[in-house]
């Protein structure tokens, strides 16, 4: 049933039917195909996927996004960050990487971090004269804060599939997440001053003092979230709501930028993406059930076992997998598929679920780099009008940083522990 359900499923996706409604097909019509199953219950299945208080956070964050660039909120962080660091080499850049690592702390995707960051940091970089094939590829890498520092939606998916904390899940991920951001300014920073990009004027400490105070209400929002999460006030479900409810707040009456009439539309596009990603959950959820039943996670894990037993060489091959999962499908999707069948894998690894779950996003992530699917990378380069085969060239040093993290996470899970 299994291998009808993969065969299916690379047929459809290669054909370019979106991935939920492949992915649904496929399960459908393997136990069809296989028989003995009441096929009401993968209709059960996919309601499971869908019914779940953990994954109520995504629609909240994904609209929290949004309410905060149409409330200023991420204008404001920008602001903040450019009069921080505007004078050091690159600065565009750089602070297109920072106020990424402040707009991922409370919205937790790649994607929105790429639409809203990118939309603002990009005619910059075009001013400054960086290349758009550049600046799309700084805006790409920049993304990928958004699922990696908390709170990340991918997080949010791994934890309902494998029933462990959020909120250590979190945890685990800050100081990867940081780490990753940092190394990103590092190789913006020398690529700026390899290629002589221009810097900006020195903000006084007056400047930047007044710059501050007027973003006070925007910096205050990533510490209201996730210090509620990280000091047990409020699960990551009611912090997206706090979110939700800190973002409207500011926008309409403190910054003044959100207007009422704004809201309908700024809703209905959150529910249209929403939507999409819970189809994908529900659908996902059947294929984890077949998953189950047809006990490939242990074949799989005992013929891995069988052909090696070294921890190097199973690290690889999983490390490899997961890059071609990511060229290959959206991240969420990668971490519904790849999770239930590795997860047996952890234990004899020597990792805690919460120690493999912060690897496997981590990598995962990279796809958002990677092409054929890379949404981010797709999104920035288009935003930039660029080049695609040369924003590709240009993204691979932020790959290997990416990498990078994600193998010294393998070899140093100290890292993600450290916190929890």
């Amino acid at each position: 049933m299994a291998v009808i359900m993969v065969i299916i499923l690379l047929v459809l996706a290669f054909l370019g039917l979106p991935i939920s409604w492949a992915l649904g097909i496929s399960s459908y019509a393997a136990v069809l195909y296989e028989g003995g199953y009441n096929i009401q219950i993968m209709a059960q299945k996919c309601v499971a996927g869908m019914n779940s208080f953990p994954m109520l956070a995504v629609p909240f964050f994904i609209l929290a996004g949004d309410l905060m660039t149409a409330g200023g909120i991420t204008r404001k962080l920008l602001d903040i960050a450019g009069s921080l660091i505007g004078w050091v080499k690159g600065s565009v850049s750089i602070v297109c990487i920072v106020a990424s690592m402040f707009f991922g702390a409370i919205s937790g995707s790649a994607i929105a971090t790429a639409s809203a960051i990118g939309g603002m940091t990009i005619p910059d970089m075009l001013r400054d004269k960086y290349s758009r094939e550049y600046a799309a590829a700084v805006t790409t890498a920049g993304a990928i804060c958004g699922p990696l520092i908390p709170p990340s939606i991918g997080l949010i998916v791994y934890s309902s599939m494998v029933s462990c904390s959020v909120k250590d899940l979190f945890l685990g991920t800050l100081i990867p997440g940081i780490i990753y951001g940092v190394a990103l300014c590092i190789v913006a920073y020398y690529k700026a001053a390899k290629r002589d990009y221009p810097t900006r004027p020195r903000a006084s400490l007056k400047e930047i003092l007044k710059t501050c105070a007027k973003g006070f209400w925007a910096i205050l929002m990533p510490v209201l979230v996730l210090g509620s999460i990280f000091g047990g006030i409020a699960t990551a479900t009611e912090a997206s709501a706090l979110a939700v409810a800190y973002a409207l707040f500011v926008g309409l009456f403190i910054h003044r930028d959100l207007k009422v009439k704004d809201l309908y539309q700024i809703f209905l596009n959150s529910c249209i993406t929403t939507s999409a990603m819970f189809i994908l959950f529900g659908t996902s959820k059947a294929i984890g059930w077949i998953i189950a039943v047809t006990n490939v996670s242990a074949l799989i894990s005992s013929w891995i076992v069988s052909v090696t037993t070294s921890k190097l060489l199973i690290i690889a091959f999983i490390t490899i997998v997961g890059l071609i999962f990511g060229c290959l499908m959206d991240a969420v999707v990668a971490i519904l598929i790849m999770t239930p069948v590795f997860i047996n894998l952890a234990g004899p690894l020597g990792y805690t679920n919460i120690e493999f779950g912060v690897i496997i996003v981590t990598l995962l992530m990279l796809g958002h780099i990677t092409p054929p699917v890379g949404a981010s990378l797709l999104l920035s380069n288009s935003i930039a009008e660029a080049n695609i085969g040369g924003t590709i060239k240009e993204a691979v040093p932020f790959f290997f940083v990416g990498l990078g993290i994600a193998i010294l996470l393998w070899f140093c899970p100290r890292l993600i522990t450290f916190l929890i």
